[in-house]
């Protein structure tokens, strides 16, 4: 996954959510422009190329203040596919986000 490329899609409005990820936005109270904001200047902090729904990444932005982790997909079509988002606990991350404690 390409970051230039996920940011191009969610600027064309090249891109779907996921259920999954809808049902997550709204539970951590997340507007869906917060969603695209943070995409548009996340970076790429993990990549699963080996994930069995295809290759996929974990995007780190903001929302405001907020750090939002976002994994996203890709179809064949290289529409881009939010699978999930949360808001990062910090228990389980470093002060940045974008390492796993442990």
């Amino acid at each position: 996954m390409d970051i230039d490329q996920i940011r191009q899609n969610i600027k064309k409005g090249f891109y779907d959510i996921s259920r999954h990820a809808e049902e997550e936005r709204r539970n951590d109270a997340l507007e869906m422009a917060d969603i695209k904001a943070a995409l548009l200047k996340g970076k790429i902090i993990e990549e699963y190329p080996n994930d069995p729904r295809g290759p996929s990444c974990l995007v780190l932005g903001y929302a405001g203040e907020t750090p939002v982790h976002m994994v996203c997909g890709e179809y064949s079509s290289g529409k881009t596919l939010i699978i999930t988002v949360y808001k990062p606990d910090p228990l389980l991350w470093d002060e940045h986000f974008e390492k796993r404690r442990g």
